[in-house]
């Protein structure tokens, strides 16, 4: 198995905690299959409690969510989805017990709260699959999604298909891998703030995806214009809408869990 509303503004370490009526959503941003962000995750839902967990994930797979709870259901594991006429279309979106989307879906069902998955469905991504041509995929594109943190479809952009790059180069490292291994994997909780770094996150993609739409503006429709980018636009606004639909739900506060690059 295996977006945000900008309306109530700032970061996730501003909020309030996701307990809060009427707050902004908690924005937990990660990075797939990440250690850290597990357990960054898991600290962050244990202190502020929220209402229902949303993930970054096929909404085809909500009625799964349970079968996490079965002793015998133990990562790693996948969900996989075909098309009926032609399962060599098909798209997985695999799971490891650090994975966060694995974290998450096992808080929510140790504590009787609602979890939901809340990107485009499966059919939309075969459907794309079908155009490009692509046969059996990690869904996510999380093949080539480990140097960038969370983020899906590939585009020409230097800071788009390698966002870590960007951000170590800026911090004076070489190696992203080590930069994201030192910086977020294995950081701990900063001053007993279990959200401190996803705060930190938030920052850091902001300025990114700042940084990408000024290099647009700059470079003119040539330099973007890939169809990777217009469908992580396309998947961001469904994630929003999910959102914006559970805030109204449930009272008790939403908390978000998706890739890091989503969450601007």
């Amino acid at each position: 198995m295996t977006g945000t509303d900008r309306a109530g503004g700032g970061g996730p370490g501003g909020q309030g905690g996701a307990g809060e009526p009427g707050g902004r959503p908690l924005l937990l941003g990660v990075r797939h299959h990440g250690p850290g962000s597990a357990r960054a995750v898991r600290a962050a839902l244990e202190a502020t409690r929220p209402g229902v967990v949303l993930i970054e994930g096929p909404p085809e797979a909500d009625a799964l969510i349970p079968l996490a709870a079965d002793e015998d259901m133990r990562p790693p594991v996948a969900l996989l989805a075909h098309a009926v006429d032609e399962p060599g279309r098909s798209a997985f979106w695999p799971l490891a017990e650090f994975s966060p989307e694995w974290v998450a879906v096992r808080w929510a069902l140790e504590h009787d709260v609602p979890a939901r998955f809340i990107d485009l469905p499966a059919a939309h991504t075969l459907a794309w699959r079908a155009v490009d041509g692509h046969g059996d995929v990690d869904a996510d594109g999380r093949g080539d999604d480990q140097a960038p943190p969370g983020r899906s479809g590939t585009a020409p952009a230097d800071v788009r298909r390698d966002p870590l790059a960007a951000l170590a180069a800026a911090a004076g490292h070489d190696d992203p891998e080590r930069w994201w291994e030192d910086v977020i994997e294995h950081r701990g909780r900063g001053a007993g703030d279990a959200l401190a770094p996803f705060t930190a996150l938030e920052e850091a993609m902001t300025a990114l995806r700042e940084t990408e739409e000024d290099g647009e503006a700059e470079g003119g429709e040539d330099r973007e214009g890939g169809d990777g980018d217009v469908r992580d636009l396309v998947r961001e606004a469904h994630m929003r809408l999910q959102v914006r639909a559970a805030r109204r739900e449930f009272a008790e506060g939403v908390a978000v869990v998706c890739g890091a690059w989503h969450v601007p």
